[in-house]
């Protein structure tokens, strides 16, 4: 009977956590900006952040800073050429949140605007491209001015059997350096988790 309770309740955390996720991001030219929320992420900032990654072929790929936000389900990330949107719906008093993040030349971030709507009626949309525990496995190839080494956000996924009823999947997002070989000369880890799959 325990091990059933255990079950559903394992299930119920899977459920929760992909209904309100964190992961998600968009790419610019040589840039990536990603949400991460500490429900679901250690080590950030703050309770709900920004964060962002450059990447060149002199210093490759790596973090450059984040910006502290609202805690908020996000429904929309996009990034132009040095300023990132973020959007999404948080509690019913702060309505649609959206804040506008500028990258500037020397790589600082700067919240240049942020905007509450607590009459905001929510409408479904798509859910952006994520690079958390919900990320789909794959290779996205980035947009950069490197003129000999490309970059790629690579996921992957590896599974382990835990008990008869419990499988773990490994999830990891990687921004990789390639050279003219093809081969990896420099990787950022984006993020680290674990999705929960039960079995009935």
């Amino acid at each position: 009977m325990r091990s059933v309770f255990t079950g559903i309740l394992l299930m119920l955390l899977s459920t929760y956590g992909y209904s309100d996720s964190d992961g998600y991001f968009c790419a610019g030219d040589g840039y990536l900006a990603v949400e991460f929320r500490s429900f679901n992420t250690l080590g950030i900032a703050g309770v709900h952040v920004l964060k962002v990654a450059t990447f060149d072929e002199v210093l490759g790929p790596r973090w450059i800073g984040e910006i502290s936000m609202e805690d908020f389900q996000v429904h929309l990330i996009h990034c132009h050429d040095s300023e990132i949107l973020v959007e999404g719906v948080g509690e019913p008093e702060m309505g649609l949140l959206r804040y506008v993040v500028e990258l500037g030349a020397s790589k600082e971030l700067t919240t240049t605007s942020f905007t509450s709507d607590p009459q905001y009626i929510f409408s479904s949309r798509m859910e952006p491209k994520n690079l958390g525990n919900w990320a789909r496995e794959g290779v996205t190839v980035l947009t950069s001015s490197a003129s000999t080494h490309s970059f790629e956000l690579r996921v992957t996924r590896t599974t382990e059997r835990v008990s008869s009823l419990l499988i773990h999947h490994l999830m990891e997002s990687r921004l990789v350096e390639i050279d003219e070989k093809g081969q990896i000369v420099r990787e950022l880890l984006l993020n680290s988790g674990t999705q929960i799959e039960t079995i009935h």
